[in-house]
Protein backbone atom coordinates (compact mmCIF):
# COMPACT_ATOMS: atom_id res chain seq x y z
CA UNK A 1 0.00 0.00 0.00
CA UNK A 2 3.38 2.46 -0.23
CA UNK A 3 3.26 2.15 3.22
CA UNK A 4 7.17 3.69 2.99
CA UNK A 5 8.01 1.82 6.19
CA UNK A 6 5.38 3.46 8.22
CA UNK A 7 4.84 1.28 11.31
CA UNK A 8 1.04 1.33 12.22
CA UNK A 9 1.79 -0.50 15.47
CA UNK A 10 4.16 2.58 16.26
CA UNK A 11 1.26 5.11 14.97
CA UNK A 12 -1.66 3.43 16.89
CA UNK A 13 0.91 3.77 19.90
CA UNK A 14 1.54 7.68 19.60
CA UNK A 15 -2.53 8.50 19.28
CA UNK A 16 -2.74 6.25 22.46
CA UNK A 17 0.09 8.49 24.12
CA UNK A 18 -0.84 11.77 22.68
CA UNK A 19 -4.67 11.62 23.64
CA UNK A 20 -6.23 11.56 19.62
CA UNK A 21 -6.44 7.65 19.58
CA UNK A 22 -10.46 7.84 19.92
CA UNK A 23 -10.68 10.55 16.95
CA UNK A 24 -10.60 8.04 14.83
CA UNK A 25 -12.91 4.74 14.29
CA UNK A 26 -10.21 2.15 13.95
CA UNK A 27 -6.52 2.50 13.63
CA UNK A 28 -5.27 -0.84 12.05
CA UNK A 29 -3.21 -1.37 9.34
CA UNK A 30 -5.14 -1.10 6.38
CA UNK A 31 -6.71 2.01 8.23
CA UNK A 32 -3.99 3.79 8.85
CA UNK A 33 -2.24 3.33 5.48
CA UNK A 34 -5.32 4.77 4.04
CA UNK A 35 -4.95 8.00 6.37
CA UNK A 36 -1.27 8.40 4.97
CA UNK A 37 -1.86 7.70 1.64
CA UNK A 38 -1.50 11.32 -0.44
CA UNK A 39 -4.17 9.88 -2.87
CA UNK A 40 -6.98 9.68 -0.31
CA UNK A 41 -9.46 11.94 -0.24
CA UNK A 42 -12.29 10.92 1.93
CA UNK A 43 -10.87 12.23 5.41
CA UNK A 44 -10.17 15.34 5.89
CA UNK A 45 -9.88 16.36 9.91
CA UNK A 46 -11.05 19.71 11.45
CA UNK A 47 -8.04 20.96 13.43
CA UNK A 48 -9.55 21.95 16.91
CA UNK A 49 -7.77 23.92 19.57
CA UNK A 50 -4.00 23.04 21.17
CA UNK A 51 -1.58 25.15 22.61
CA UNK A 52 1.76 24.74 21.22
CA UNK A 53 4.86 25.01 23.71
CA UNK A 54 7.31 27.24 22.34
CA UNK A 55 10.29 23.96 21.62
CA UNK A 56 13.21 25.34 23.78
CA UNK A 57 11.14 25.28 26.26
CA UNK A 58 9.53 21.97 25.99
CA UNK A 59 13.04 20.49 25.77
CA UNK A 60 14.72 22.09 28.66
CA UNK A 61 11.49 20.67 30.69
CA UNK A 62 11.66 17.25 29.77
CA UNK A 63 15.54 17.26 29.84
CA UNK A 64 15.16 18.27 33.59
CA UNK A 65 12.43 15.33 34.03
CA UNK A 66 14.49 12.86 33.01
CA UNK A 67 17.72 14.09 34.41
CA UNK A 68 15.84 14.93 38.01
CA UNK A 69 17.16 18.29 38.11
CA UNK A 70 15.24 21.08 40.22
CA UNK A 71 14.40 24.16 38.32
CA UNK A 72 13.89 27.57 38.92
CA UNK A 73 11.66 29.69 37.63
CA UNK A 74 8.52 32.63 37.32
CA UNK A 75 4.74 31.61 37.69
CA UNK A 76 1.80 34.22 38.00
CA UNK A 77 4.99 37.13 38.85
CA UNK A 78 6.45 34.73 41.82
CA UNK A 79 9.27 32.74 42.10
CA UNK A 80 9.20 29.14 42.04
CA UNK A 81 11.66 26.48 43.27
CA UNK A 82 10.14 23.34 41.44
CA UNK A 83 11.34 19.24 41.26
CA UNK A 84 9.84 18.29 38.07
CA UNK A 85 8.15 14.77 37.16
CA UNK A 86 5.89 14.99 34.53
CA UNK A 87 4.70 16.92 31.00
CA UNK A 88 1.21 16.47 30.35
CA UNK A 89 -1.41 17.79 27.92
CA UNK A 90 -5.15 18.22 29.31
CA UNK A 91 -7.88 19.90 27.27
CA UNK A 92 -5.75 21.35 24.30
CA UNK A 93 -3.14 22.89 27.29
CA UNK A 94 0.51 21.84 28.52
CA UNK A 95 1.32 21.28 32.14
CA UNK A 96 4.30 20.97 33.94
CA UNK A 97 3.67 18.18 37.30
CA UNK A 98 6.41 19.30 39.92
CA UNK A 99 6.65 19.35 43.89
CA UNK A 100 6.95 22.78 45.21
CA UNK A 101 7.39 22.76 48.97
CA UNK A 102 6.80 18.57 48.93
CA UNK A 103 3.45 19.62 47.53
CA UNK A 104 2.55 18.48 44.06
CA UNK A 105 0.97 21.33 42.08
CA UNK A 106 0.36 21.80 37.92
CA UNK A 107 1.94 25.21 35.88
CA UNK A 108 1.00 25.98 32.51
CA UNK A 109 3.39 25.89 30.23
CA UNK A 110 2.54 28.82 28.45
CA UNK A 111 2.55 30.66 31.72
CA UNK A 112 6.48 29.84 32.71
CA UNK A 113 9.07 32.30 32.78
CA UNK A 114 12.86 32.80 33.35
CA UNK A 115 12.96 29.18 33.22
CA UNK A 116 16.46 27.69 34.80
CA UNK A 117 17.36 24.13 35.05
CA UNK A 118 19.60 24.48 37.87
CA UNK A 119 21.67 20.99 37.21
CA UNK A 120 21.47 20.42 40.87
CA UNK A 121 19.98 16.42 40.71
CA UNK A 122 17.13 15.59 43.46
CA UNK A 123 15.88 12.01 44.42
CA UNK A 124 12.23 11.43 43.45
CA UNK A 125 10.03 10.81 45.94
CA UNK A 126 8.35 7.08 45.17
CA UNK A 127 5.32 8.18 46.55
CA UNK A 128 4.75 10.74 43.56
CA UNK A 129 5.94 8.35 40.90
CA UNK A 130 3.28 5.92 42.42
CA UNK A 131 0.58 8.26 41.90
CA UNK A 132 1.62 8.90 38.17
CA UNK A 133 1.21 6.06 36.98
CA UNK A 134 -1.87 4.75 38.20
CA UNK A 135 -3.82 5.99 36.25
CA UNK A 136 -3.64 6.95 32.38
CA UNK A 137 -6.89 7.99 30.94
CA UNK A 138 -7.98 10.66 34.03
CA UNK A 139 -6.42 13.21 35.39
CA UNK A 140 -8.06 12.76 38.92
CA UNK A 141 -5.51 10.47 40.43
CA UNK A 142 -2.78 13.62 40.00
CA UNK A 143 -3.76 14.00 43.84
CA UNK A 144 -5.05 11.54 46.54
CA UNK A 145 -8.24 14.14 47.18
CA UNK A 146 -9.73 14.02 43.58
CA UNK A 147 -12.37 17.13 43.67
CA UNK A 148 -15.73 17.44 41.93
CA UNK A 149 -17.97 19.43 39.93
CA UNK A 150 -21.02 19.32 38.83
CA UNK A 151 -21.88 20.50 34.95
CA UNK A 152 -24.70 21.38 33.15
CA UNK A 153 -24.96 20.97 28.95
CA UNK A 154 -27.98 23.43 28.74
CA UNK A 155 -29.10 22.62 25.07
CA UNK A 156 -30.13 19.67 23.19
CA UNK A 157 -27.49 20.28 20.16
CA UNK A 158 -24.53 20.22 23.32
CA UNK A 159 -25.90 17.21 24.78
CA UNK A 160 -26.28 15.21 21.72
CA UNK A 161 -23.25 16.45 20.76
CA UNK A 162 -21.31 15.27 24.14
CA UNK A 163 -23.36 12.04 23.74
CA UNK A 164 -21.16 11.16 20.50
CA UNK A 165 -18.28 11.35 22.29
CA UNK A 166 -16.25 8.94 24.13
CA UNK A 167 -17.02 9.55 27.86
CA UNK A 168 -13.89 10.34 29.40
CA UNK A 169 -13.30 8.08 32.48
CA UNK A 170 -13.61 10.81 35.23
CA UNK A 171 -17.13 11.97 33.59
CA UNK A 172 -20.40 10.28 34.59
CA UNK A 173 -24.01 11.24 34.23
CA UNK A 174 -25.89 12.50 36.90
CA UNK A 175 -29.17 13.51 34.98
CA UNK A 176 -30.38 13.33 31.21
CA UNK A 177 -33.36 14.71 31.02
CA UNK A 178 -32.98 14.87 26.90
CA UNK A 179 -33.33 18.75 26.49
CA UNK A 180 -30.19 19.11 28.66
CA UNK A 181 -27.33 17.04 30.39
CA UNK A 182 -26.17 17.09 33.80
CA UNK A 183 -22.33 15.68 34.54
CA UNK A 184 -20.28 14.73 36.91
CA UNK A 185 -16.22 15.65 36.29
CA UNK A 186 -13.72 14.39 38.84
CA UNK A 187 -10.95 16.36 38.25
CA UNK A 188 -7.04 17.84 39.78
CA UNK A 189 -6.99 21.05 38.75
CA UNK A 190 -9.51 23.86 38.42
CA UNK A 191 -8.55 25.17 34.56
CA UNK A 192 -9.51 21.14 33.59
CA UNK A 193 -13.20 21.84 34.42
CA UNK A 194 -12.64 25.97 33.32
CA UNK A 195 -11.37 24.87 29.83
CA UNK A 196 -13.49 21.97 29.25
CA UNK A 197 -16.76 24.58 30.65
CA UNK A 198 -15.14 27.03 27.81
CA UNK A 199 -15.28 24.46 24.91
CA UNK A 200 -19.01 24.30 25.04
CA UNK A 201 -19.52 28.19 25.61
CA UNK A 202 -22.48 29.34 25.55
CA UNK A 203 -24.16 25.88 26.25
CA UNK A 204 -22.41 25.12 29.49
CA UNK A 205 -22.38 25.97 33.02
CA UNK A 206 -20.59 25.18 36.36
CA UNK A 207 -23.56 24.23 38.91
CA UNK A 208 -20.64 23.94 41.54
CA UNK A 209 -18.62 24.47 43.18
CA UNK A 210 -19.82 28.10 42.80
CA UNK A 211 -16.17 29.74 43.20
CA UNK A 212 -15.24 28.33 40.00
CA UNK A 213 -18.62 29.26 38.13
CA UNK A 214 -17.61 32.83 39.29
CA UNK A 215 -14.11 32.52 38.12
CA UNK A 216 -15.12 31.75 34.85
CA UNK A 217 -17.54 34.51 34.73
CA UNK A 218 -15.18 37.20 35.86
CA UNK A 219 -12.40 35.57 33.06
CA UNK A 220 -15.53 36.42 30.55
CA UNK A 221 -16.04 39.27 31.82
CA UNK A 222 -12.11 40.81 31.78
CA UNK A 223 -12.19 39.58 28.20
CA UNK A 224 -15.19 41.75 27.15
CA UNK A 225 -13.89 44.83 28.63
CA UNK A 226 -10.55 44.25 27.07
CA UNK A 227 -11.81 43.98 23.90
CA UNK A 228 -14.34 46.32 23.98
CA UNK A 229 -11.70 48.89 24.76
CA UNK A 230 -9.35 47.03 21.79
CA UNK A 231 -12.32 48.25 19.38
CA UNK A 232 -13.10 51.35 21.10
CA UNK A 233 -9.19 52.64 20.63
CA UNK A 234 -9.22 51.76 16.83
Amino acid sequence: RGGGGVNPKSIKRFASISGIEALYPTLDEFFVYDLLDDDEKSLHIAKGHFEKPQTQLFETLKEAIDLHHILHFTYSLKPRVAKPYKLVHIQGIWYLLASESRKLKHFALSKIKNLIDTKEAFAPSQKVTTLLKSSLNSTAYLTTTPKTAKILLTTPKARIHFLRKNLGANFSIIKDSYQNLTLQMQYAFDDEVINFVKSWLPHAQIISPTPLQEKLQKMLLEYIKATNADATSE
